[in-house]
């Protein structure tokens, strides 16, 4: 019981940890190459990943309901 516990802590600290490290790329890309960095060509690959975790994260979400 004390480690289901504990790993809901730990997840909660790593989850919160993860949004603020994507918030602070976000605003960094932002500022260096503007609102829509992440459609320019040299960052095709990213986007194309971005798309496809995307995609997979709602088939998994779907298997759960």
């Amino acid at each position: 019981m004390q480690s289901l516990m504990l790993s809901r802590e730990v997840y909660a600290e790593i989850y919160m940890a993860e949004n603020e490290l994507h918030a602070f790329i976000s605003k960094v890309m932002i500022e260096h190459f503007g609102i829509d960095w992440n459609d320019r060509p040299e960052f095709y690959k990213l986007n194309a990943s971005i798309k496809e975790n995307s995609a997979n994260n709602k088939k998994k979400r779907s298997k759960f309901r």
